[in-house]
């Protein structure tokens, strides 16, 4: 029996918990990824599925979700069943993604580049760049502190105790955008001292070229 990872074991709590931003910022991101009315999309790291009421509200696209989490995986297809929206859920990571290149015409993450080590963040996206088809969309949404103070303080203790934390911290990608090609559209901060980041980016080249 494969050893469960740590979003296995939280997955029913997780499940359970959306706090009231974190939701405000969701709805944007899928109001986003859904503009230009993609017709194939992948959500990375789809975790308990959150954002499935709101991409049935929103589109048509033929979605896939990508998780390494079975226990989430399973918990986002039962959502999705249960208000009769197709979904095809496929175990991969980010870092390899199972799919062929330009397969999406759109990509979401939500929440993902803030649990990712700083090295590999750069491979996370040019993964995303490669199964986008080209002029398709990435839409991005990730925690952003405003506050210098409270960012520092954060970071010292993540850098102590980021289990404490769920392993998320803010972190700037905005300088790895040109380099995996990637052009920005949008970027809209949602809330003040502790809030969101929706980013909307554009595929103008293959990464993997």
């Amino acid at each position: 029996m494969p050893r469960k990872s740590l979003y296995d074991v939280a997955a029913p709590l997780y499940g359970r918990l959306v706090p009231g931003f974190v939701e405000r910022t969701l709805s944007r991101a899928v109001q986003r990824v859904s503009t230009g009315s993609p017709e194939t999309l992948l959500e990375v790291a789809i975790g308990p599925g959150h954002t499935i009421p709101l991409l049935q509200k929103r589109t048509s696209a033929r979605s896939v979700a990508v998780d390494t989490s079975r226990a989430m995986l399973k918990l986002a297809q039962g959502k999705a069943s249960s208000i009769a929206m197709e979904l095809a859920p496929v175990q991969g990571d980010v870092l390899n993604l199972p799919f062929k290149t330009s397969s999406f015409d759109a990509v979401l993450s939500t929440f993902l580049v803030d649990v990712i080590k700083r090295p590999k963040l750069e491979q996370s996206l040019s993964e995303m760049v490669r199964v986008l088809a080209p002029g398709g969309r990435v839409v991005i949404a990730q925690l952003h502190i405003s506050s210098r103070l409270i960012n520092s303080v954060w970071d010292f203790a993540h850098s102590l105790l980021p289990e404490s934390l769920g392993f998320v911290r803010p972190v700037d990608i905005s300088d790895l955008f040109s380099g995996v090609g990637l052009r920005l559209i949008q970027d809209e901060v949602i809330d003040e001292a502790i809030g969101t980041r929706v980013t909307t980016l554009m595929a103008v080249r293959s990464s993997w070229t």
